[in-house]
């Protein structure tokens, strides 16, 4: 035969029995919506599709993600937030700027190389064709490649 207890629910026992006024469920439900109000300042809804396009909308993003997907998007906010320091502090930018300028000159001395083989080897007489033939053996090996801007 069933008992009365064996209906009751599981939590039932564990809860403890405290009556709450309504003005204290109502200053509680006041107090909880501010505090969603408060973490939810400065979002920016996010329709699918929509490209993320202020730190609002990222907020929203991460209100409305997961805890795995937050954690991992902190990870690597971190992660490319110190490739940039290291970057910044390497000064690649410049070096690359550097290494880009010296290759354009290697590029040019290298074209005008050529074009003085090619000269040279129109000349008619054995000592000009001789170098001409020697410089363009050793150009051969430094062909010019276009670089990419």
């Amino acid at each position: 035969m069933a008992t009365a207890s064996m209906f009751a629910s599981p939590f039932a026992e564990s809860r403890p029995r405290v009556r709450r006024t309504n003005e204290e469920l109502t200053e509680e439900t006041n107090r909880l919506r501010a505090e969603i109000i408060r973490l939810r300042a400065g979002e920016e809804p996010l329709e699918v599709g929509q490209r993320m396009t202020t730190g609002g909308h990222l907020l929203w993003l991460l209100g409305e993600s997961p805890a795995e997907m937050r954690a991992q998007l902190a990870a690597d906010l971190l992660a490319a937030r110190q490739a940039a320091d290291s970057c910044f502090a390497s000064d690649h930018v410049r070096a690359l700027r550097r290494s880009r300028r010296r290759t354009e000159q290697l590029e040019r001395r290298l074209q005008h190389a050529q074009r003085e083989a090619q000269r040279m080897a129109e000349v008619s007489n054995g000592a000009g064709r001789g170098v001409a033939l020697s410089l363009s053996w050793l150009l051969a090996e430094h062909d010019v490649v276009p670089v990419a801007p």
